[in-house]
């Protein structure tokens, strides 16, 4: 299985790499290098996101609603979380500056630039559940509080001494 969601893993920064290229040459008007194979992107995206909904399925399954993102990319180095979250903050104002574009200049602007703002959030996230559910058993292994006892991944606190639990080792 971990073969599969390393092809995933894999595909998914491909398609995030090509949608970064077709939304900085949307951004500065430029023909996009990829030119017609840009709308196979949407298509990839539907391919990768099936196994990221099964291994998050699989992450959150222990853990509370609320701590669901916690729980899905609890694996991943620090970079790769902060790079989805980043990417998703900059498809919502990418969508609204594309909104007031629009209306002030009256002209549709390219919608290359649109569509590829949030292919570039969502295929990150993917990458980001991947890479996650590939990595999880090294990573839950090495959950101890400062006392050295076992504790849950998501817990803040131990179970057993009540140690507040500052970091987890990676």
């Amino acid at each position: 299985m971990s073969i599969i969601f390393t092809f995933f893993m894999f595909a998914s920064g491909c398609g995030f790499l090509l949608s970064f290229i077709e939304h900085v040459s949307a951004l500065f008007g430029i023909p996009s290098p990829i030119g017609q194979f840009s709308k196979y992107l949407n298509f990839g995206l539907f391919v990768v996101w099936l196994p990221a909904v099964l291994a998050a399925n699989s992450l959150a399954k222990d853990f509370k609603q609320r701590e669901f993102w916690k729980a899905v990319l609890r694996a991943c180095p620090k970079w790769m979380k902060n790079m989805s979250y980043f990417f998703f903050g900059y498809a919502i104002l990418n969508f609204i500056l594309f909104g007031i574009d629009s209306s002030v200049s009256g002209a549709s602007p390219n919608p290359g630039r649109l569509f590829s703002g949030h292919l570039m959030a969502f295929y990150s996230v993917a990458m980001g559940i991947l890479y996650s559910v590939l990595h999880v058993k090294e990573h839950d292994k090495t959950s101890r509080c400062p006392n050295g006892h076992p504790t849950s991944p998501a817990a803040n606190f131990c179970e057993q001494c009540g140690a507040k639990i500052v970091e987890k080792l990676r």
